[in-house]
């Protein structure tokens, strides 16, 4: 679904997808404050609104994955590096602490 053509309802689904609250998002877009809470209920129950709110939301979802994959695999470049240091330096506690820290990360400890 492309951007909304209304660019406060675009904002107000941005912000929503974001964490904001609907009140938050609502003020956020530029409408009044005054009936901000009804009003931004109104805007929430617009199918092309809610729908516009999932697809962010499923994008950031994404992104967010993404860039997590992208730092743990750092991670791990790091602690391959630390283990064969130790490991030339007989260091083996601490090639022992790094092994266990790379399976705690990938969740079989």
């Amino acid at each position: 679904m492309p951007q909304l053509s209304n660019t406060r309802h675009e904002t107000f689904a941005r912000a929503v997808a974001e964490g904001k609250s609907q009140t938050q998002a609502y003020i956020y877009a530029g409408y009044s404050e005054n009936g901000a809470g009804a009003n931004a209920a109104r805007l929430i129950a617009n199918d092309s609104i809610r729908q516009r709110i999932l697809e962010i939301t499923e994008t950031i979802k994404i992104e967010t994955e993404a860039e997590q994959k992208d730092a743990s695999i750092g991670v791990f470049k790091e602690l391959d590096k630390l283990i064969r240091g130790a490991t030339g330096l007989g260091q083996y506690y601490a090639v022992y602490r790094a092994v266990a820290l790379k399976a705690k990360l990938k969740g079989l400890l």
